[in-house]
């Protein structure tokens, strides 16, 4: 009983630790302080309790997306996502992983027509993830494959007038093929977008 309490009550210190941590990394780049900070934490427990995460992983998430220029709503919003990608994915990833990665996707085809659809950020990043879920459940790669891929390889490949959707299927037939090395099929699609964008800027500079 006695280790019991003493093991409870070091937790319990580690977690308020960990969760002022997350309020101090969150406070550098969003516009919160006393009860506002406060509120925005119970938002977040209460945001947590649905998608079985501590209210610490969600301020995490959150700030992440803050320092995308993200208003603290829309952050809080898109952090609840980004835990649902966290509890669909085939291996562990932390919060700010997946913040990262939809991050990245939305900077790289939230202005294309594939998303453009779709209205706020909220329903862009919904419908990354499921994509990013329904590629993974019926092709023979992983949701940690594509993450990984994608974010290496979204701005390049947009830049180069490729959609999310085909994007993803490139990704997707080079990682079945290559399997186990997403990363290296990523820098290789990235760098064939780099390289035809390049040559497009000469052909127009000849003609």
């Amino acid at each position: 009983l006695i280790y019991g309490t003493q093991n409870a009550i070091k937790d319990m210190v580690a977690n308020v630790r960990e969760l002022d941590a997350a309020q101090t990394e969150l406070r550098k780049v969003a516009d919160l302080s006393g009860r506002s900070l406060e509120r925005f934490t119970d938002q977040a427990y209460q945001v947590g309790s649905k998608v079985a995460k501590t209210g610490t992983e969600i301020v995490q998430a959150s700030t992440e997306f803050a320092k995308m220029g993200k208003d603290t709503t829309t952050a809080l919003q898109l952090s609840e996502l980004a835990s649902r990608f966290q509890n669909i994915a085939d291996t562990e990833i932390d919060a700010a992983t997946a913040a990262k990665f939809i991050n990245s996707q939305l900077k790289a085809f939230g202005d294309t027509s594939t998303l453009q659809k779709f209205t706020g950020d909220f329903e862009k990043a919904q419908h990354v993830i499921d994509a990013t879920n329904e590629v993974a459940n019926n092709f023979a790669v992983g949701t940690n494959d594509l993450q990984n891929a994608l974010t290496k390889a979204g701005s390049a490949m947009s830049v180069a007038g490729n959609s999310f959707e085909q994007t993803i299927g490139m990704v997707t037939a080079g990682t079945e093929i290559m399997v186990g090395q997403p990363a290296k099929v990523g820098r290789g699609l990235r760098s064939i977008a780099i390289n035809i964008s390049k040559l497009a800027q000469e052909n127009e500079r000849f003609e």
